[in-house]
């Protein structure tokens, strides 16, 4: 019942059905030392744990996946059978999962590792679909976080050898998983293929993930079906954005819209909202991109509007540094008053240098150093009407939310998402430019006004555009 309500969305019913059987197990268990009993609770304990990390919970998650460990690992030390040692690469998974939303990027490789020394020694010994699916989860989040560490031949390398076992498992089936679990592959090597500039080579691996993600939305109106279909819209916009096609980038946006609007208005769940913040953020980009500032304005405040809830109840990174990307977005159009860019660019500034603090990643420091610049640039700047020309449109950043196909049951394989995480179904930004550049945007500020902000936006656009 738990799970049921879980996959519907109801987090608070499905706590409460965890609870009650989380305290059967653990009188169970407490009678008995036997591996069933033993294996019971730490599934209890596991199924706890993703719902404080559903709920943004962080600290809860990883109190309880530390208790699943616990018991895994003394399982899997009994007994070098396939359902012990799987059952501790899971919850090596599970913490390397919170450890990246944390922003403890080093702490979730370790634990990513040993969850893959685990997965290659069990596909070694069985071809079964389980044990080579797990290995090409493993091979996922090392891509994953690589991407994140801004290491993309790293990521490519392993997402290559994920597609590699995804094709050949779909090719043996067509079911439903193995086609959505090949459809993710090609996602992520869109992503970094994007990421290193390559836009034509992202646009292809999109195109293969839009094609098995319609078919299976048009076979399903589930929400994990529907909600992969807007991902996949959602990143062929972003490729037509980054190569000029304004248009086609608004066709593929508004698709993806239509659908998260329609999840959103079925659930509270985090991740739906999320994902329509994410749609109004990317529409909002589109009319700015369009000239259109003032439908920029709307869209960017109904993102920030959703976000700052759901931050409310989190205290994870992910949504404070949303929070700071719709502040920063906000700050870079030209429409709004002033002292309002400043509140938002401060704002921004603020939130990025706690993160920092908080995870030592640099793209957070990267991020407050061009919101101070953006507010040293106002501040020398008269008050000259602004320009009906948008800023320019920077190609998208990496480091951004999940964006992405919701996890691969069993083990959660989420793709690193184009929103705005120390990356994130993110990814890093330009560096050599940033110093020098800023440098060279300011001192030509005094005398190019609005031409000067310009050509600091184009700069800063690497850091802060999706």
């Amino acid at each position: 019942l738990g799970d049921i309500c879980q996959a519907q969305g109801d987090l608070s019913d499905a706590k409460e059905y965890y609870l009650k059987a989380s305290a059967i197990r653990e009188r169970l268990a407490a009678e008995s030392e036997g591996t069933q009993a033993q294996r019971d609770l730490s599934i209890s304990y596991e199924k706890f744990g993703g719902i404080c990390e559903a709920q943004g919970d962080l600290s809860g998650a990883k109190e309880y996946y530390l208790k699943d460990l616990a018991i895994s690992e003394r399982l899997a030390a009994e007994s070098e059978g396939t359902q012990a040692q799987r059952d501790l690469s899971v919850s090596y998974n599970r913490l390397g999962d919170v450890c990246k939303a944390q922003g403890d990027l080093s702490g979730a490789k370790e634990y990513y590792l040993k969850a893959l020394a685990i997965s290659e020694r069990l596909a070694a010994a069985s071809e079964g679909t389980d044990a080579q699916r797990d290995l090409s989860v493993s091979y996922n989040r090392l891509g994953d976080v690589c991407q994140a560490l801004g290491d993309l031949s790293g990521a490519k390398e392993y997402y290559l050898k994920a597609l590699a076992i995804r094709e050949r498992l779909a090719a043996a089936s067509e079911g439903t998983d193995a086609q959505r679990d090949l459809s993710i592959s090609y996602n992520r090597l869109g992503d970094v293929c994007k990421a290193q500039g390559d836009l034509s080579g992202a646009k292809e691996y999109y195109l293969k993930d839009l094609a098995i993600s319609e078919r299976l939305a048009a076979a399903s109106e589930g929400t994990q079906a529907q909600r992969d279909l807007s991902v996949s819209y959602n990143r062929l916009g972003d490729v037509c954005k980054a190569q000029g096609d304004l248009s086609g980038a608004k066709e593929y946006y508004l698709k993806a819209l239509a659908i998260s609007e329609r999840l959103a208005a079925g659930s509270e769940g985090t991740e739906a909202q999320r994902d329509l913040s994410i749609s109004y953020e990317k529409f909002g980009g589109i009319c700015e991109a369009q000239g259109d500032l003032s439908g920029a304005k709307e869209y960017y405040l109904k993102a920030l509007a959703i976000r700052e809830r759901l931050a409310a109840g989190s205290e994870g990174t992910q949504g404070q540094d949303d929070i700071g990307i719709s502040y920063a977005k906000l700050s870079f159009l030209e429409s709004i008053d002033k002292m309002e860019r400043l509140s938002f660019a401060s704002r921004a500034e603020e939130i990025f240098n706690a993160l920092y603090d908080a995870t030592g990643l640099e793209s957070y420091h990267k991020k407050a150093e061009g919101m101070r610049s953006i507010q040293q640039f106002l501040s020398s700047v008269s008050d000259a009407p602004a320009s009906d020309a948008p800023a320019p449109d920077a190609p998208a950043s990496d480091a951004s939310a999940p964006d992405a196909p919701t996890p691969d049951a069993p083990v959660p394989d989420v793709p690193v998402s184009n929103e705005s995480t120390p990356t994130a179904k993110g990814k890093p930004s330009p560096v050599g430019w940033i110093v020098g550049g800023l440098i060279a945007a300011l001192a030509a500020a005094a005398a190019v006004q609005l031409s000067g902000l310009c050509d600091l936006l184009g700069l800063l656009g690497g850091l802060f555009g999706r």
